[in-house]
């Protein structure tokens, strides 16, 4: 792989406003869509607006491919009432996951 290119397919450039911007040298490069970051971005949201832990478990879950629900019932126990604090619990459930990869 060229030197560069790893940092082009994981991460794509963006303008000021977060829109994905053509480099140069790329035909049709994609952008965000194609490497599922806008997919993400969504469920995340939708996760995060969720009012039911189990909810939001279930739609990571099925997002990643997360088989057992042991440790997101352990983790997302005391799901917050307040929106704006949900995303750090998920990102501990996600933490405790990453823990346990082969």
């Amino acid at each position: 792989m060229e030197k560069g290119k790893f940092f082009t397919l994981c991460r794509p450039k963006s303008n000021r406003r977060g829109a994905a911007v053509k480099r140069e040298g790329e035909e049709d490069w994609p952008g965000a869509e194609y490497l599922g970051v806008q997919n993400m971005t969504n469920l995340l949201k939708q996760a995060i607006n969720c009012d039911e832990s189990d909810h939001a478990a279930e739609i990571i879950m099925d997002a990643l491919g997360i088989e057992s629900d042991e440790l997101a019932n352990l983790c997302l126990r005391h799901w917050p009432s307040e929106r704006k604090n949900r995303p750090r619990a998920i990102g501990h459930w996600l933490h405790a996951e990453a823990q346990f990869l082969d």
